[in-house]
């Protein structure tokens, strides 16, 4: 495990959800298409873009009737953190995900290059494949953390999004790191909302 300390954690919602949060109600997240998996997302040090995703959730016409965008913030403890950052555990990502059988349901980031014809760029989003992966990646080393007397209570990655910053570059505009709480005791502050 990384022992990354703590790191401000931001999530951007709506003002209703916000409220909701803060009584106490952000659930863990099982949407089947959550890259790292099941968990609660938060971008790493990053309110900007917590911002700009409050404003897309908030603009959906389901939510109309939230009360506009909110952001959280929140002190998150990553010392018990499946760090996709540092390389640790890419091995045993990369093996999990040459046993996953499943049929392939996500379009992959040679997508975005070779622009193949993708009619609906929504798609490039949906990663099924990504989210069964790590549900079972966390789900093998939180049974082996927890034989061992420890735990795994966040997953981190640099996240990749936007366009490059020129032709060729691999640098991009919103790349971000993102976190997964997967349990609530890694949250070590209380939410307080900032927009």
């Amino acid at each position: 495990m990384a022992g990354l300390g703590v790191v401000r954690g931001f999530h951007g919602t709506t003002v209703k959800a916000a409220q909701a949060i803060i009584d106490g109600s952000l659930n863990l997240s099982t949407r089947p298409a959550s890259w790292l998996g099941y968990g609660r997302y938060f971008f790493q040090d990053a309110p900007d873009y917590a911002r700009k995703w409050a404003e897309m959730t908030a603009g959906r016409a389901s939510r109309g009737n939230e009360g506009g965008p909110a952001v959280l913030a929140v002190d998150i403890d990553l010392s018990r953190c499946l760090d996709l950052a540092s390389g640790a555990y890419w091995s045993f990502v990369k093996q999990a995900a040459n046993q996953y059988r499943a049929p392939k349901r996500q379009l992959g980031p040679l997508s975005i290059y070779l622009d193949a014809g993708i009619s609906n760029k929504v798609a490039l989003g949906r990663n099924f494949e990504d989210c069964d992966i790590m549900n079972a990646v966390v789900e093998s080393l939180k049974r082996r953390m927890q034989s061992l007397g420890g735990d795994i209570t966040t997953v981190r990655s640099a996240f990749i999004e936007g366009t490059p910053m020129h032709e060729t570059s691999w640098l991009f505009s919103n790349s971000c790191i993102m976190l997964s709480v997967l349990e609530k005791k890694a949250f070590v502050s209380a939410f307080e909302q900032v927009m």
